[in-house]
């Protein structure tokens, strides 16, 4: 009984992916085979699910679907597009020839432009970089954060431990530095 009722349930998705069939129809069906009653109401609910969903055009599942060449092409544009707005702030590799246009006739105008162009660059530079940094606010939240008495005495060990590392490279260097005086001395 339970593969009659599995066959209708996967008749109703074949049905409304291939051929858009009422579901209605196969729901009934369900109810009048040899299927039991929960199985038949289970049924009907997955058809009236499939019936009520909200068909979206094709164009916006497209638009709205991210791919993944999209973020690395938006970040090396932004950053093409940042490198552009230097040189032009800078106007010795790029230069604004078009004064003659009423956004480019004076030179606060032209520093206005390119520093529009940095921002606009900037902000896709980070809208392709953000994803990346998503799920490391979900880990940072998860992180148990020493308090204060451990961190001052993890950084005293730090600074202690460096404190005997550049003492030992003293103790070193000292009589080194006249082995070697003495030898440099020999070859003059």
């Amino acid at each position: 009984m339970k593969n009659v009722c599995l066959e209708i349930i996967q008749r109703i998705k074949i049905r409304t992916v291939k051929h858009g069939w009422k579901l209605r129809n196969i729901a009934n069906s369900a109810t009048n085979t040899r299927c039991t009653k929960k199985a038949s109401r289970r049924v009907v609910i997955m058809a009236n699910k499939e019936i009520n969903k909200p068909r979206t055009s094709k164009v916006l599942e497209i638009l709205q679907k991210e791919y993944p060449f999209e973020r690395i092409l938006l970040g090396v544009l932004g950053a093409l597009v940042i490198i552009l707005g230097v040189y032009l702030i800078e106007e010795r590799v790029l230069e604004i020839r078009l004064t003659s246009w009423w956004i480019f006739n004076t030179a606060t105008k032209r520093l206005i432009f390119s520093i529009s162009v940095i921002v606009i660059g900037a902000v896709s530079f980070v809208m392709a970089i953000w994803p990346f940094f998503v799920p490391s606010f979900a880990e940072m939240k998860k992180v148990t954060w020493p308090n204060r008495k451990t961190i001052l005495n993890h950084s005293a060990r730090v600074f202690g431990f460096i404190f005997i590392v550049a003492f030992f490279f003293v103790l070193i260097d000292w009589p080194l530095r006249y082995i070697f005086d003495w030898l440099t001395g020999l070859g003059a």
